[in-house]
C-alpha cells in the first residue's frame, strides 16, 4: 500500500492499496496474534485483508479515529464483485492498561447461491486489560447481520456472532503461555462448511462436501479452546507449541 502523513495538526495518516481489515482483534501476520492458530471468528465471520482507502487520526493519546472506504474485502467467503462498503475503528484509552477498541463493517454483499444478497451491517469491538506487567485479558464480540443472504433462515437473514476471550501470561521475557476460549454461532448457514473437498488446505469442509459442491448448509454454532506455549529463544524469534480442543 501507499502511505502518506497529511500535515494536519496531529497528522492523518492515509493508506491508499491493501491493508489488514479494521474488524476483528486477531490479524493475518501471526506475530501480531496471541495464539498460532486463528479463531472461527477470524477465519470465518469477519474480513481478512481490504482494498481501497484508509483515514487514520490520533485526537490526543486516549483517542483515535480509522475510517476505510473499501471496494473488496478478502475473506473466507469468495467475492468477485466489487461493492463499496464502509469500515471503521474507534479506539479510546482509559489508561495505559484499558482500551475499548469499538469497529464497524457496512455494505452490500452477495449471498448464498440463489439469494439477491444485500446489505452488512457487522458492529462489534474488544477491551483490553494489562491486569499486571506480566498479565493481560482480551475480550472481544461481534454480530453480523446480511439481508436476504440465507437460504435456511426463515426471515432470509444470513446471521453470524462470536464471543471471545483471551489470557496472556509472561513467566519471562522467553516464556508464556496463552490461553483462548470461543464461542461462534452461525445462525443463516452461510459462512461455515462453504469448501469443498477439492480444496487442499480443506479449511471449512463439513459432511457432503464433494469436488465441486460445499456441503448442504446448517444452522450451527461452534466451540474451541485452546492452549499456547510461547519460547522466545531471541527477541526477533517466537517458536509456539499448541493445543486446540
Amino acid at each position: 500500500y501507499f502511505q502518506y502523513i497529511a500535515p494536519v495538526k496531529s497528522g492523518l495518516d492515509i493508506k491508499l492499496g491493501q491493508v489488514n481489515s479494521l474488524i476483528g482483534y486477531e490479524q493475518v501476520e501471526g506475530p501480531h496474534n496471541a495464539n498460532y492458530s486463528r479463531s472461527w471468528m477470524f477465519g470465518l465471520g469477519q474480513p481478512f485483508t481490504t482494498r481501497g482507502g484508509r483515514f487514520s487520526y490520533d485526537f490526543d493519546k486516549h483517542v483515535s479515529l480509522s475510517v476505510g472506504i473499501i471496494y473488496y474485502i478478502n475473506s473466507a467467503r469468495g467475492n468477485t464483485r466489487h461493492d463499496p462498503l464502509v469500515e471503521s475503528a474507534l479506539k479510546m484509552a482509559a489508561s495505559d492498561r484499558v482500551t475499548l477498541t469499538l469497529y464497524m463493517l457496512a455494505g452490500p454483499r452477495p449471498g448464498a447461491s440463489g439469494t439477491a444478497g444485500g446489505t452488512l451491517i457487522q458492529p462489534g469491538g474488544y477491551l483490553s486489560l494489562q491486569v499486571t506487567d506480566q498479565a493481560s485479558a482480551v475480550i472481544e464480540a461481534y454480530y453480523a447481520n446480511q439481508a436476504n443472504s440465507s437460504t435456511i433462515s426463515p426471515a432470509g437473514n444470513a446471521r453470524w456472532n462470536g464471543v471471545a476471550g483471551y489470557l496472556i501470561y509472561d513467566f519471562t521475557k522467553q516464556w508464556g503461555v496463552r490461553l483462548r476460549g470461543e464461542l461462534f454461532e452461525d445462525a443463516g448457514g452461510f459462512v461455515t462448511c462453504e469448501g469443498t473437498t477439492n480444496y487442499q488446505p480443506r479449511a471449512n469442509v463439513c459432511f457432503g462436501a464433494t469436488t465441486n459442491a460445499p456441503a448442504p448448509p446448517v444452522d450451527q454454532t461452534r466451540w474451541e479452546v485452546t492452549s499456547t506455549l510461547q519460547y522466545k529463544p531471541t527477541t526477533s524469534l517466537s517458536t509456539r507449541l499448541e493445543y486446540r480442543y
